[in-house]
């Protein structure tokens, strides 16, 4: 892969820019910071929805590097001692913790190898034709964060939109990018997301494992003597439901023991989804028809809770939110069956089940 050469003392910009930022800041911490890069200095500031930041949240640096980790460390363990650290013993602290002999062999570990552990990041083009069509062209390949945003930055200055703004979430990571997203009202009379027709999308390079006859599937259906027949094949349309469903799903690494389907539904687990995977269900009788509706959440928040004045039970996706997907059909004894398989121990809604099943773990 041929990545875009950009100058040294632009990259060192954006790393002293990028110092101290953290996943989910808020947009004007990106405005300020951001500003000092050239051709980034328009933000489109939006309402926050970040107004009351985890402290987990705030030790996920946006752009990982031996000082922002150092920086990290600082910050988490300020809540167990009087002041905050020297930036010297967290250093050493940081060395020691990723097993270096001192802080300076860190720095000089991470000078080499720093090209190979950065992150690649593709710029595009993006042209709508209409509400379902768009036209993708691909601008230019960067290594590493700050490299992309001196990258974008400069295209940007191209551009009839210069402003921009950063979008990051724990699933895509970075998102950058000169469209402006349209209000529910006028997404409801043009069809349009964005009100721009042409801008810039800086997105993370997603690297796709898959069986080595991926690649050759679309050449053998072109030289299929029965094309209609191996579609089906290939779609799995001559197997069961359930046979279709850990088929699909085992493209994408999800492995057989990791799904429960019970009664008429189906759960799984993707472990590679997101920071910390996630926790899926299905309704097996509503796919394919307009009701169907995929349930999600974070699999370290999924839980499942039953509510009196509907008599069902509910997955809630987030601890302090109310629950909002109705596990329609589902017993005491079924939810009992899905959390023991695949909620993870802290969520169970029978703490009393949860506390004989650690002691039987303990025991054995």
């Amino acid at each position: 892969m041929n990545f875009k050469a950009v100058p040294e003392r632009n990259i060192k910009k954006a790393e002293k820019a990028l110092r101290g930022v953290y996943y989910n800041a808020t947009h004007q911490v990106y405005a300020d910071r951001l500003s000092s890069i050239p051709g980034l200095e328009q933000y489109h500031l939006i309402e926050n929805r970040h107004t009351n930041i985890k402290g987990w949240a705030r030790r996920d640096c946006l752009h990982i590097s031996a000082n922002n980790l150092c920086t990290n460390l600082q910050e988490a363990l300020s809540p167990f001692v009087d002041s905050l650290i020297k930036r010297s013993m967290a250093q050493e602290l940081l060395a020691t913790f990723l097993n270096v002999e001192n802080w300076n062999h860190l720095k000089a570990l991470e000078k080499r190898s720093s090209n190979n552990a950065a992150s690649c990041y593709v710029l595009q083009e993006i042209e709508n034709i209409s509400a379902f069509d768009s036209r993708v062209t691909l601008l230019s390949c960067f290594q590493g964060l700050p490299a992309a945003l001196c990258g974008f930055g400069e295209a940007l200055r191209e551009q009839d939109s210069k402003t921009f703004q950063i979008d990051t979430d724990y699933v895509i990571q970075v998102h950058a990018t000169n469209f402006t997203r349209t209000t529910d009202e006028e997404r409801a009379l043009s069809g349009n997301y964005n009100r721009e027709s042409k801008g810039l999308s800086l997105d993370i390079m997603q690297v796709i494992e898959s069986d080595k006859d991926y690649m050759t599937v679309a050449a053998k259906l072109l030289c299929s003597k029965e094309f209609d027949k191996d579609m089906l094949t290939l779609f799995k349309y001559n197997q069961s439901l359930e046979q279709q469903i850990l088929a699909m799903n085992a493209c994408q690494g999800i492995q057989r023991e990791d799904h429960i389907f019970i009664k008429d539904w189906v759960f799984w687990v993707d472990r590679h989804c997101g920071h910390y995977g996630t926790f899926y269900g299905e309704r097996l009788s509503a796919l394919g028809k307009l009701e169907f509706k995929r349930i999600a959440s974070e699999w370290h928040k999924a839980g499942i809770s039953y509510i009196d004045e509907d008599n069902q039970y509910w997955l809630y996706s987030d601890w302090d939110r109310k629950p909002e997907y109705p596990l329609v059909g589902l017993t005491e004894t079924d939810v009992t069956h899905v959390e023991r398989r695949l909620i993870k121990e802290e969520n169970w809604s029978d703490w009393q089940f949860a506390d004989i099943m650690s002691d039987e773990n303990r025991k054995s």
